[in-house]
């Protein structure tokens, strides 16, 4: 994925932050080659992770500390489904796109 230039200090910012992660190198806490892609939004983060973790909500609002996993939580199940589809909305919007044919066989 390619880097996008962000708006300058004053200027409008995006609704939402999108993160993506990745490493070769395998980690007790994650696994082999360990991936997450998160998406902060309003009040919440959202992790959806590759790997041995639990993926993950938060409210950031109510706990700024992150303790509370809120990814099971039936009350919660709206706002999961709501912020998965923005994840994927943002992961189709930036992945690097297959070059077109410029001429026909």
């Amino acid at each position: 994925m390619q880097g996008v230039v962000l708006q300058a200090a004053g200027g409008q910012g995006r609704e939402a932050a999108h993160i993506q992660y990745e490493t070769r190198r395998t980690q007790e806490a994650y696994g082999t080659r360990p991936r997450v892609h998160t998406i902060i939004h309003d009040r919440w983060r959202l992790s959806i992770y590759l790997g041995k973790c639990r993926n993950e909500l938060f409210d950031l609002v109510d706990d700024r500390g992150e303790m509370t996993n809120l990814w099971d939580s039936a009350a919660h199940a709206e706002t999961r489904s709501r912020l998965i589809e923005r994840l994927a909305e943002r992961e189709t919007a930036v992945a690097d796109r297959v070059p077109l044919p410029t001429a026909q066989a």
